[in-house]
Formats: structure tokens, sequence, C-alpha cells
């Protein structure tokens, strides 16, 4: 007897390590996962770099060997997401961005290459070389500006692109296309053609809204705002036409070009649906997972890995200091979206941890034990708790720790802000200050600081959002690599007196989100928020413990935690005004 194929869908999702694919059935029912790594170059402090064309290599990779472990499905529809990194591309060859490298763009590859010979053609989205290129878009003061909580971020790609044409000014002349990550893998996924406004490929609505300051309302560019960022000599051809721009979940005609179908294993004219940035993508994941009576507008959705995005929809826009949007239709179509976020989440983590005497213990303990080194911290907090006879989050008293070792995106918007540990001490037991133990405390006391930032970014937003008769935001949709994190959902239950959602696989809501997408792409959903409410598949939820002591414990410490962020900043400018000339 024949037995018809399941109808699935596709997600590529490009993070920051690595790519990963997955393949969904129509109930969201994860069938194969595969995941490829990525390379990423760091020539100087704060400068990030990755390769295009590995990236490429490395999506397909994972999309083959997903649809193998899936049984070969019948495939419906795929759809990338991707960081909200600068793709800098040559007519003929990547182009290198590195600053250390020649500005020669001719018709030879330039760059630091490897065994693979790639170009580093990326900058990275958590590369900060274009803070002052973002300091004088600020200064104009234009109307724009409104759309980003106030001010730009050097994450951003129009300071990264200020910064290419002052500094690289032959390689920025010489590109011929500017593309965010998500749209150059959209154009090289249709065989570079162009079916709309220009040759530059459709651009999604989200990257170009979140990152690259289009206005939305107008569905335009603004000359204005080029000329405050001195770009006005930045052609349409470059970065796409207004008609290039299109909805989150639309389709881009023709589908997989010939060349990317075979490189991918999939068929030619596969739908091929316009996507989204990563986190994007893990909102549209994770949002739709059930929350009692909670309407959409009272979730925000928390993409935890290496770094943080908390995003929450309204359906009129909402301005808050310091906290990106309102983005008109960036995430979810016909909905105003606020994008808040932590530069270094797990990357916080992963420093605390690995600066520590007391690391290389540690990762000995996982590698006998098969295991994460957080595996290990968390086991070990628990075990220090019990032995003291506490609960397990008293066990930082006296230890304060500041986040922001990457800045601080929102809601201070100061990408110059940095860590700190206070309450480190007594001295004279070097030893213990250098223990196993001393570093699973201060991992649990950079857990909850992690926690105490995002309560200011939820308090900000809900104080806007109470203002403009928004509701208040009541429910947390946790999904990425923390969501496995059993320590870091009860300390973030508990902080923001909140409970967290989680799907069934919070690892994969990402690239779930980007199967959504194509869903919907290829016509078996009516809408976006169709297809998160069929696709879903119900996980855990993490409640906060019903302990008055405890909330005034993380009541007081909260404060502590606005404290030094002020106290830093303070710091900061007193040392610069007394190096002023």
């Amino acid at each position: 007897m024949h037995t018809q194929a399941r109808k699935c869908f596709v997600g590529v999702d490009v993070g920051t390590g690595s790519a990963r694919a997955g393949v969904f059935d129509v109930e969201g029912r994860l069938l194969g996962m595969a995941t490829s790594g990525i390379s990423t170059r760091q020539p100087a402090p704060g400068h990030f770099e990755q390769s295009s064309d590995e990236i490429w290599r490395a999506c397909c990779i994972s999309v083959r060997e997903a649809l193998s472990k899936a049984g070969k499905p019948q495939v419906e529809g795929i759809a990338f997401d991707a960081t909200c990194s600068l793709v800098v591309a040559g007519t003929r060859h990547p182009l290198a961005v590195g600053a250390d490298l020649p500005d020669t763009p001719d018709d030879a590859p330039h760059g630091i290459t490897n065994s693979t010979n790639q170009t580093y053609d990326i900058i990275l989205w958590c590369d900060h070389r274009a803070v002052h290129e973002a300091q004088t878009i600020n200064d104009s003061g234009h109307q724009l500006l409104q759309f980003v909580g106030g001010q730009v971020s050097p994450e951003m790609e129009m300071p990264k692109l200020a910064w290419l044409k002052k500094f690289k000014p032959k390689t920025y002349a010489g590109a011929a296309r500017f593309y965010d990550l998500h749209d150059y893998l959209l154009h090289r996924a249709a065989d570079f053609k162009s079916t709309r406004g220009s040759a530059a490929g459709i651009r999604s609505l989200c990257t170009v809204v979140c990152k690259w300051n289009f206005n939305a309302a107008a569905r335009s560019w603004d000359a204005g705002f080029f000329e405050s960022a001195q770009l006005a000599d930045l052609p349409y051809e470059k970065i796409g036409s207004p008609a290039d721009v299109q909805d989150v979940g639309s389709a881009v005609p023709e589908g997989l070009g010939p060349k990317a179908a075979q490189d991918l294993g999939l068929p030619e004219g596969t739908v091929l649906g316009v996507g989204a940035i990563d986190a994007h993508a893990g909102g549209i994941g994770c949002l739709g997972v059930s929350a009692g009576t909670v309407p959409l507008e009272g979730r925000l959705a928390l993409i935890a890995g290496t770094s943080a995005c908390h995003m929450a929809s309204s359906t009129v826009a909402v301005n808050i200091p310091g906290i990106w949007g309102p983005y008109e239709s960036a995430m979810i179509p016909g909905l105003y979206l606020a994008e808040a976020g932590q530069t270094a989440a797990g990357a916080a983590l992963d420093f605390i941890i690995e600066s520590h005497a007391a690391y290389p213990e540690l990762q000995a303990q996982a590698d006998a034990a098969s295991c994460s080194p957080s595996e290990v911290l968390n086991h070990l907090v628990r075990k220090l708790a019990e032995s003291h006879g506490l609960q397990h989050a008293y066990l930082t008293r006296g230890i304060f720790v500041g986040p922001d070792f990457s800045g601080n995106r929102s809601p201070l918007a100061d990408p110059n802000l940095r860590g700190s540990v206070i309450g480190l001490g007594p001295a004279g037991d070097p030893k213990q200050a250098a223990s196993l133990d001393a570093l699973a405390v201060l991992y649990l006391a950079t857990i909850q600081a992690l926690a105490y930032s995002s309560r200011s970014i939820i308090e900000t937003m809900n104080s806007a959002r109470a203002e403009a008769g928004v509701v208040s935001i009541s429910s947390i949709h946790i999904c990425g690599g923390l969501a496995q994190n059993a320590l870091y959902l009860q300390e973030h239950a508990d902080i923001l007196n909140l409970p967290l959602h989680c799907t069934k696989c919070p690892s994969a809501d990402v690239i779930r989100g980007s199967a959504m997408v194509a869903a919907t792409a290829a016509g078996e959903f009516a809408s976006v928020p169709e297809a998160m409410s069929a696709m879903q598949q119900q996980g855990l939820t993490t409640k906060p413990q019903e302990d008055p002591q405890l909330q005034r414990f993380h009541n007081a410490r909260y404060q502590i935690f606005l404290r030094m962020q002020r106290h830093l900043q303070e710091y900061q400018a007193l040392e610069a005004s007394a190096l002023e000339t």
C-alpha cells in the first residue's frame, strides 16, 4: 500500500557559532535536525568577522543531514534566519572587511584565508568597531531615531557602513551589494536572481526596519537619514529598493534556484519564504505556546543564547527610550515590535567561567561526566545550598555582579558600559577564592544579574506600555540555549516574579520559527500567527516560588544592581573628564 509522504518544512538558523537546520511537519514536530560549525575571526578587540561562503556551506551541510535524519521527507518550503550581520559582496568574489587588511577590492580575492581559501567578508552582529560612527548618527537627532529608542547601536548596519566608507573607502565603493546576512542567504538561495525592484534581491522587512533604519510606515528609505550617517552616496541598487522589501512569511517568486537547490539537496523551485533575524524567528517559534488567558500582546519572547533578546508586540506603536522600535510588522505582520536585549548573556556566563582560576578543574570534571560546565556548576550550586542549609539563591549574599561586559544594549543604550564584580574576599585565603565553590557562587550571581537586567528591561517596557494603554507583560516565553539551563530559568522566574513557558524543545524554537515562516509562504497557513499556533509543541512552565523573604531578597539586590549601573557610568564619566585635553 502506498503511503503519502508527510508535508514538511525546513527552517535554517544561522547563529554566531553554527548553522542549524530542522525539518518539521505541519504540527510542528521535529523530524530531523543537524548542525555545522562556523568560524569567527577576531583581528582586534571589538572586531568580529565571518565568511559568507563558509556560512553557505554550513547551511547546505546541515540541511542535507537534517533531511537524511528525517527520512527524506516531502519538503514544501524552506526559510532562513540569521544574525544581523553585514555582508560585503563583491562583483566576482567576497570582499575582506578587516581593518588590518589591504583596501584593494580588485579582480583577485584578498583577505585572511584558511584551508578552505575563504575571505572574511562579514562584519558580525556583535562587532563594535563603529561606536564613533553610531554616535555621529545619534548626534544628528534625526526623526527616524525615535524608532530605535532614540539611538542607533554600533551593532546596526548603518554605523558599520559608515565605518567601512571611512576606513576602507575602496572596498565600500567597489562593493556590488551590501546585505543583512539573512537577505544574503535569501538572494543566494534564489541563485542571486532578482524579480522585483532592483538587482539587489528581496530584502526582509524585518532586517531593513530593525537594522537598516528603513521607514516602515512610509515603506521607503530616508535620504535625510543617509546624510546624517554620511552615506548620502549609498545607492538603492546596493541595498535594495523599497519595492524589494517584503513581509516576513511572503514567498520569493520562482523559489529555490537550480544551483542552490542542488547545494541544499532540495528540488528546484521549492517554496522559499522571506524570513527574519534569528532572534525574531525565535520569537515566532516560541510565542505560540499557551499561556492561559494572557493575550499575545501580554507575552514577551526571551531568546537567550550567546546574547539575549527581549521582544514584545503591540497593536499600537509604543516609543520606549533605550529600547529599539516600535518596528512595524518586523516580527509578526500587523503588530509593532519593541526589541530590547543583552549584548552578552551566555557570553557573559562564559566569560565569568572561563576567566576563573578554577576553570581547568571545571572543564576536566565536565569532560569526565560528558556534560557541559554549566551542568557541573548547577549541581555544585545545589550541593552548596544543601550543605549550608540554605535556599540556593542566598549563596550569593554579599556578591554583586554587573553583567554588561560588552556594553548595555537596553535600556541604557550604553555600548561603553562594562561589567563589574563587587564583594570579593576576604583576603588571606587564595585557595578558597580560586576554588570551584567560589566559581559556582560567582556563576550563580551572574545568572541573577542577567535576570535583574531582564527585570529592568521589562519594567521599562511596562511603564511605557501603561502610558500608551497597552496591557502589561505578564508571561515570558523563552527559547535558546539558556532555556535548557534549569537554574537560569528558576532565577528568572523568581526575580521577574513571572512564569517562564518553554516548548518541548526550546533549543529548536528558532529553526521552528523559520519553518513556520516557510509553511506560511507555502500557503499551508494563511498567516504567521496561524502557523505559530498550529505548529507549536507545549513544554514545561517554570513558576516563581511563593516565598516573601526570597522576593524581598531579590528586590533589595535588584536595587543594588540598578545603583551599580548608575555608579559605573558616573565612574567612567569622572575618569573621562580627567583625561580631556
